[in-house]
Protein backbone atom coordinates (compact mmCIF):
# COMPACT_ATOMS: atom_id res chain seq x y z
CA UNK A 1 0.00 0.00 0.00
CA UNK A 2 2.56 2.44 0.92
CA UNK A 3 4.21 2.37 -2.80
CA UNK A 4 1.33 2.42 -4.76
CA UNK A 5 -0.29 5.76 -2.38
CA UNK A 6 3.61 7.25 -0.44
CA UNK A 7 2.23 8.87 2.83
CA UNK A 8 -0.35 7.17 3.25
CA UNK A 9 0.31 5.29 6.07
CA UNK A 10 3.35 7.12 6.87
CA UNK A 11 2.12 10.59 7.23
CA UNK A 12 -0.10 9.30 10.79
CA UNK A 13 2.87 8.00 12.74
CA UNK A 14 4.66 10.64 15.25
CA UNK A 15 8.33 11.29 13.68
CA UNK A 16 6.62 11.86 10.53
CA UNK A 17 4.08 14.45 11.82
CA UNK A 18 6.35 16.10 14.14
CA UNK A 19 9.02 16.08 10.92
CA UNK A 20 6.27 17.71 8.80
CA UNK A 21 5.50 20.29 11.57
CA UNK A 22 9.35 21.09 11.56
CA UNK A 23 9.39 21.76 7.67
CA UNK A 24 6.48 24.04 8.23
CA UNK A 25 7.11 26.70 10.82
CA UNK A 26 11.01 26.71 9.12
CA UNK A 27 9.25 27.53 5.65
CA UNK A 28 6.90 29.98 7.79
CA UNK A 29 9.96 31.40 9.88
CA UNK A 30 12.14 31.72 6.55
CA UNK A 31 9.48 33.55 4.42
CA UNK A 32 8.47 35.81 7.30
CA UNK A 33 12.27 37.05 8.22
CA UNK A 34 12.79 37.60 4.44
CA UNK A 35 10.06 37.22 2.19
CA UNK A 36 12.27 37.89 -0.91
CA UNK A 37 15.50 35.82 0.03
CA UNK A 38 14.34 31.92 -0.68
CA UNK A 39 12.19 30.13 -3.47
CA UNK A 40 10.72 26.72 -3.24
CA UNK A 41 14.17 25.61 -4.42
CA UNK A 42 16.67 27.16 -1.68
CA UNK A 43 13.93 27.00 0.85
CA UNK A 44 14.05 23.17 0.50
CA UNK A 45 17.60 22.60 0.31
CA UNK A 46 18.13 24.74 3.06
CA UNK A 47 15.51 22.00 5.00
CA UNK A 48 16.63 19.11 3.41
CA UNK A 49 14.21 17.58 1.66
CA UNK A 50 13.03 17.89 -2.90
CA UNK A 51 11.11 20.86 -3.86
CA UNK A 52 8.09 18.48 -3.89
CA UNK A 53 8.09 17.30 -0.37
CA UNK A 54 7.94 20.37 1.12
CA UNK A 55 5.62 21.84 -1.17
CA UNK A 56 3.10 18.51 -0.54
CA UNK A 57 3.73 18.72 2.86
CA UNK A 58 3.60 22.13 3.57
CA UNK A 59 -0.11 21.90 1.56
CA UNK A 60 -1.83 19.17 3.18
CA UNK A 61 -0.42 20.88 7.16
CA UNK A 62 -1.70 24.14 6.04
CA UNK A 63 -4.18 24.31 3.30
CA UNK A 64 -2.33 26.88 1.30
CA UNK A 65 0.73 26.53 -1.25
CA UNK A 66 4.10 27.95 -0.63
CA UNK A 67 4.16 30.66 -3.33
CA UNK A 68 0.70 31.35 -1.42
CA UNK A 69 1.34 31.71 1.93
CA UNK A 70 4.72 33.94 0.45
CA UNK A 71 2.62 35.96 -1.14
CA UNK A 72 -0.05 36.88 1.28
CA UNK A 73 3.46 37.69 3.52
CA UNK A 74 4.46 39.85 0.70
CA UNK A 75 1.14 41.52 0.25
CA UNK A 76 1.23 42.30 3.52
CA UNK A 77 4.31 43.78 3.95
CA UNK A 78 3.58 46.12 1.19
CA UNK A 79 0.74 47.15 2.38
CA UNK A 80 2.44 48.26 5.52
CA UNK A 81 5.01 50.17 3.63
CA UNK A 82 2.80 51.94 1.42
CA UNK A 83 0.37 53.08 5.09
CA UNK A 84 4.08 53.93 5.91
CA UNK A 85 4.06 56.72 2.99
CA UNK A 86 6.88 54.70 0.61
CA UNK A 87 6.01 55.85 -3.24
CA UNK A 88 8.27 53.97 -5.49
CA UNK A 89 6.66 50.34 -6.24
CA UNK A 90 9.26 49.41 -7.93
CA UNK A 91 11.88 49.66 -5.22
CA UNK A 92 8.92 48.20 -3.19
CA UNK A 93 8.83 45.46 -5.47
CA UNK A 94 12.18 44.62 -5.56
CA UNK A 95 12.54 44.08 -2.07
CA UNK A 96 9.71 42.28 -1.44
CA UNK A 97 11.12 39.83 -3.95
CA UNK A 98 8.17 40.48 -6.77
CA UNK A 99 9.45 40.03 -10.36
CA UNK A 100 8.59 43.52 -11.35
CA UNK A 101 6.49 46.57 -10.31
CA UNK A 102 3.34 45.21 -12.21
CA UNK A 103 4.25 41.88 -10.34
CA UNK A 104 3.39 43.21 -6.97
CA UNK A 105 0.32 45.72 -8.64
CA UNK A 106 -1.70 42.21 -9.82
CA UNK A 107 -0.36 40.48 -7.33
CA UNK A 108 -1.87 43.40 -4.91
CA UNK A 109 -4.96 43.34 -6.78
CA UNK A 110 -5.68 39.90 -6.85
CA UNK A 111 -5.60 40.06 -2.83
CA UNK A 112 -7.18 43.20 -1.79
CA UNK A 113 -9.19 43.74 -5.04
CA UNK A 114 -7.12 47.48 -5.07
CA UNK A 115 -4.68 48.75 -7.15
CA UNK A 116 -1.77 50.33 -5.63
CA UNK A 117 -2.72 53.98 -6.40
CA UNK A 118 -6.43 53.11 -4.69
CA UNK A 119 -4.96 51.19 -1.75
CA UNK A 120 -2.46 53.90 -1.83
CA UNK A 121 -5.58 56.42 -1.09
CA UNK A 122 -7.64 54.55 1.13
CA UNK A 123 -4.33 54.00 3.05
CA UNK A 124 -4.04 57.95 3.72
CA UNK A 125 -5.29 59.89 6.59
CA UNK A 126 -7.36 62.26 4.15
CA UNK A 127 -9.62 59.57 2.05
CA UNK A 128 -13.07 60.72 3.16
CA UNK A 129 -14.18 56.81 2.32
CA UNK A 130 -12.31 55.99 5.05
CA UNK A 131 -12.52 58.48 7.74
CA UNK A 132 -14.92 58.76 10.45
CA UNK A 133 -17.89 60.92 10.82
CA UNK A 134 -17.50 63.75 13.86
CA UNK A 135 -20.23 62.05 15.86
CA UNK A 136 -18.46 58.26 15.36
CA UNK A 137 -21.48 57.15 13.78
CA UNK A 138 -23.89 57.72 16.87
CA UNK A 139 -26.50 59.93 16.55
CA UNK A 140 -28.26 61.21 19.84
CA UNK A 141 -32.10 60.48 20.21
CA UNK A 142 -34.32 61.39 22.19
CA UNK A 143 -36.18 58.52 24.69
CA UNK A 144 -39.34 59.49 25.28
CA UNK A 145 -41.85 56.95 27.53
CA UNK A 146 -45.27 56.96 27.30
Amino acid sequence: VETSTPGRLTARRPATARSHRRIVDHAREAIAANPAALDLKGLAAELGHTPFHVSRVFRRATGTTLTQHRNEVRVAAAIDRLAQGDQRLADLAAELGFADQSHLARVLRRSVRLSPGRLRQRLSVDDPILALPSDNGVQDTEIRRS
